[in-house]
């Protein structure tokens, strides 16, 4: 082989080398992480103008009214690619801390994320945003766990959302009550009932895989204007895993009408709680606040990577994300919320008795994402009689067409 030869060998080995390289970082990150896509919920209509893919795998975007949500478990790093069929001036990806790289070809939003997070991207300056909720691990039980739980298929919901199945979930709760065993376990399925109540439970874990879904039976009319969840008298209690609570705002509306006729069901309703964890929950569809605590003297709750969805079109007020009063002790860490109204308040608001006027005290909110539409990222001392305390926000960040993005009021008098 000639001089020449050998030189021109030698600069495609090396084109070879770089190209190879080059793809390679195209896709997918160094150590890229395993994927799970979840099942998607009952009647979930699957974004046709939107595709997802995360390291390579195509993950079905839903959506809901004016937002869109992915669900899916990231275990390491992941390649976001999002493309979107129009055009838009800008797209931003939130949290702006985590300062990730918005790379954007004609219509595709590229960038690494370095470790799993709730990711918010919104596109253009409209009201259009996309919610990525990922899970740093799929949620399960150990063997072990699953051996000793309570399965509420075995008390016979029909899992397909065609029937209400209250009595059935009002006599499996009686049950779960009364027994030694500490969880019950909620597999794939649709467990449809017109409310769900937990009342008087005492170190009792609920736990829900990413196929189940607590699927509200429609209402006949506003005398079964009820919350989606009531936790009340409570102690100790853990909803855990990678549910979801729809509280068929949509459907509401479109069969009702409006608010004031009379439906305004919350989405998680708690009063009189202590020591309350909530990680994981999807809570979807509220018409009134999607996850409040009120109307008594609560203690020691906290709220980890629970995700709000409440679009400006099932109600246009009173639809606050987060809202707790009357409640001591609360740590709040890696939720994410988009409302119509407040994304995070504190004050008195529905609050009807003296038991109600208690101060509310050492509140922690960590990495929370907020997006609004109408009012306030943060509110404080809404209707309050009485003093409010030690309240931290830590890396938290919020969006959208607010009103001011901290909010604090005067005590009335």
């Amino acid at each position: 082989m000639t001089r020449l030869a050998r030189r021109i060998a030698a600069a495609i080995c090396l084109l070879v080398l770089i190209f190879g390289i080059f793809c390679g970082c195209a896709a997918a990150p160094e150590q890229a992480g395993e994927v799970v896509a979840y099942d998607l919920s009952p009647r979930a209509v699957v974004d046709d103008e939107i595709t997802l893919k995360v390291n390579g795998k195509e993950i079905p975007v839903e959506h809901y009214l004016s937002a869109r949500y992915a669900r899916f478990a990231l275990l390491g790093k992941g390649k976001i690619q999002v493309s979107f069929a129009c055009e838009y001036e800008n797209v931003q990806v939130y949290p702006l801390r985590l300062g990730l790289n918005n790379d954007v070809r004609k219509d595709t939003l590229t960038f690494i994320l370095q470790e799993p997070q709730n990711i918010m991207i919104q596109f253009g300056k409209s009201d259009s945003v996309l919610m990525l909720f990922i899970d740093k691990t799929v949620p399960s039980l150990t063997a072990e766990e699953k051996t000793g739980a309570m399965i509420a298929a075995d008390f016979g919901f029909d899992l397909t959302g065609k029937t209400d199945d209250t009595e059935k979930f009002e006599q499996m709760l009686l049950e779960f009550k009364k027994s030694d065993r500490d969880i019950l376990y909620f597999g794939k399925g649709i467990y449809s009932a017109k409310t769900y109540v937990l009342d008087g439970l005492e170190n009792k874990t609920f736990f829900f895989e990413p196929g189940a879904f607590l699927d509200m039976f429609m209402p006949s009319g506003p005398e079964e204007n009820k919350p989606g969840m009531e936790i009340k008298n409570c102690k100790g209690v853990k909803i855990l895993g990678a549910g979801m609570l729809d509280s068929k705002g949509k459907e509401i509306k479109e069969m009702f009408g409006p608010i004031r006729n009379g439906f305004n069901a919350r989405g998680v309703q708690m009063g009189r709680i202590e020591n309350v964890l909530i990680d994981g929950l999807v809570i979807k569809g509220s018409r009134n606040s999607s996850l409040l605590c009120e109307d008594g003297a609560s203690r020691d709750l906290t709220v980890k990577n629970v995700r709000i969805v409440a679009p400006k079109e099932i109600t246009y007020e009173w639809l606050d994300g987060i809202n707790l009063t009357s409640v001591k002790n609360v740590r709040i860490e890696d939720c994410m919320v988009f409302t119509n109204d407040d994304c995070f308040a504190s004050g008195h608001y529905f609050g009807s008795g003296v038991e109600d006027k208690i101060p509310s005290e050492n509140f922690y909110v960590k990495n929370m994402i907020g997006y609004t539409t109408l009012a306030c990222g943060i509110r404080l001392g809404y209707q309050a009689f009485y003093n409010m305390l030690d309240y931290t926000f830590e890396q938290c960040e919020f969006y959208g067409y607010t009103t001011s993005y901290l909010y604090i009021e005067e005590l009335l008098e």
